[in-house]
């Protein structure tokens, strides 16, 4: 059988039906390169791949990359033998591996899924981890210098990072469930410890829910930029003042005590506030999409927040200083209609 009749052949099946090859090589074309070395590629189209049963049939020498195995059937790879030791942009679900990692490229790979894998930070290829999905893995090294921006740590194990020893201490769109947070001077210590401190480090769209031992002083954090981030399980030590922390959850974290005239552009919009106690004025604040059940301290006159805008609050914890005017209230979000549109006033207290 050539490459033809096989493609013919696995157009006819149905898509819960595959076949073995008794000729395995046949799936692959050989692609010669300037120095006269031979790689392989995958010659068959994407759509009928996963019509094979690829238990007897080799990666070795393959190129791989960007290659998603999910639905694929007896996959075994060896990392260390396929082309290039290569695996960026894979997404290797249902795939069993049997070798190292060491010195491998695995930018923005996705290793849910697969059976067998073992990282060593430290060895893999500059230490390059960005983006990449970590769910079943089994980390045996420190991450001293790793990249780790966008990686998603749920469900990984061994994770243990200091974030004054991660490549520009940056924890930018990480996920970080599974991670335990360690001192820079964590080996030296005599004492266990399981606090990681985050002074001078990059902070947007992190998300630490799941993790162990973050501590942020928001005044050390590069820009001060907390936007965006779910701080469950975080300690805060220090003040916002001049935070950036627009759409910022803080439920299940401890210490964040916030002047919303101090924070950058008093910008609270769309922010979760459990947990938060507030100790200063709402003049000219920025609300909108806000949550505030949870919080204690929030006093708030209807009529000096910005823009007079209640818009999809919710108000539950908060004392309202001015409820006999609560009719004039607008919305920039519906028009400066007069009421209050996807607002909800469970448990807000009137001012004595």
């Amino acid at each position: 059988m050539n490459l033809e009749m096989l493609i013919e052949v696995l157009d006819s099946l149905e898509d819960d039906e595959y076949i073995t090859l008794t000729n395995p090589n046949i799936i692959f074309k050989e692609i010669e390169v300037e120095d006269g070395k031979v790689y392989k590629e995958i010659a068959i189209p994407k759509r009928l791949l996963k019509k094979i049963d690829y238990s007897n049939i080799s990666f070795d020498n393959v190129c791989i990359r960007g290659l998603n195995f999910t639905g694929y059937m007896g996959v075994k790879i060896d990392p260390q033998k396929v082309y290039k030791q290569d695996l960026r942009g894979c997404t290797f679900s249902g795939v069993e591996f049997d070798g190292s990692f060491d010195y491998t490229y695995m930018y923005d790979t996705n290793f849910a899924g697969s059976k067998g894998v073992r990282i060593d930070p430290q060895r893999v290829y500059k230490k390059d981890l960005r983006g990449c999905t970590f769910f079943g893995v089994k980390f045996i090294g420190p991450f001293d210098g790793a990249k780790i921006s966008r990686a998603n740590f749920t469900g990984s194990k061994g994770a243990l990072i200091s974030p004054q020893k991660i490549y520009y201490r940056d924890f930018r769109f990480c996920v970080l469930s599974g991670v335990i947070f360690i001192p820079e001077d964590y080996g030296m210590r005599s004492v266990f410890s399981i606090i990681g401190e985050f002074d001078g480090a990059y902070l947007f769209k992190t998300n630490f829910t799941g993790s162990m031992g973050a501590r942020i002083n928001p005044q050390k954090v590069i820009k001060r930029d907390l936007s965006g981030c779910i701080f469950s399980g975080v300690e805060f030590d220090g003040s916002f003042d001049g935070a950036n922390i627009s759409k910022t959850n803080f439920t299940g974290s401890r210490g964040a005590i916030i002047n919303p005239q101090t924070v950058i552009n008093k910008d609270l919009s769309g922010c979760t506030f459990s947990g938060v106690e507030f100790i200063g004025e709402f003049d000219g604040a920025n609300i909108s999409k806000t949550n505030f059940t949870g919080s204690k301290g929030a006093r708030i006159d209807s009529q000096t927040v910005y823009y007079d805008d209640f818009s999809t609050c919710v108000l539950t914890d908060v004392e309202l200083m001015d409820i006999e005017n609560i009719g004039t209230i607008k919305s920039i979000n519906t028009n400066n209609e007069t009421g209050i549109v996807d607002a909800n006033f469970k448990l807000m207290r009137k001012k004595n």
